[in-house]
């Protein structure tokens, strides 16, 4: 069934916005009238280079998912990453322990992930700072480790006292 864009409920027309991430949440579109979506759904469209009279919502391919909507899942939890790690502050062990605790709390929510996107997930959080102190590093992998524990073990051996 060919869905055009005159024909979707504001439902529908919501649901397009936020699929093509056109609004800031779902609630900023509920005050969003349907002609105010349908001129916002068609202003896309339009700069992506398609008709937004012929153009069919029903044959738009849902993408299989992946491992960054584990991690879009923990906004719908109303979860957020942990504050970036302070290197320079006092009692730095035990904020290392606290903050290494929030970390694997908030990497639980994100599902599974590789060893990769763990370890960029670990220095994203874990800040700028951090990251420049990473890029100083030579961190020798054991046999049984991967690169996320590696760096894992690397940070508390370095952060612990």
């Amino acid at each position: 069934m060919v869905k055009l864009l005159p024909k979707l409920t504001t439902a529908e027309l919501r649901a397009e916005c936020l699929s093509m991430e056109l609004g800031d949440s779902e609630e900023a579109l509920k005050s969003q009238r349907k002609p105010e979506l349908v001129a916002l759904l068609r202003h896309y469209i339009e700069s992506c280079g398609c008709d937004p009279k012929t153009y069919d919502f029903g044959s738009v391919p849902t993408p299989p998912p992946s491992a960054t909507d584990s991690l879009s899942g923990t906004n719908r939890l109303g979860v957020s990453q942990p504050p970036p790690f302070d290197m320079s502050a006092p009692r730095r062990g035990h904020r290392w322990s606290s903050w290494n605790d929030e970390f694997q709390t908030f990497l639980s929510l994100c599902g599974e992930l590789p060893p990769e996107q763990k370890k960029a997930l670990l220095l994203h959080c874990a800040g700028p700072t951090v990251q420049r102190w990473h890029k100083t590093l030579s961190i020798e992998t054991k046999d049984d480790e991967d690169c996320y524990s590696s760096l894992l073990r690397a940070m508390t051996e370095a952060f612990s006292p």
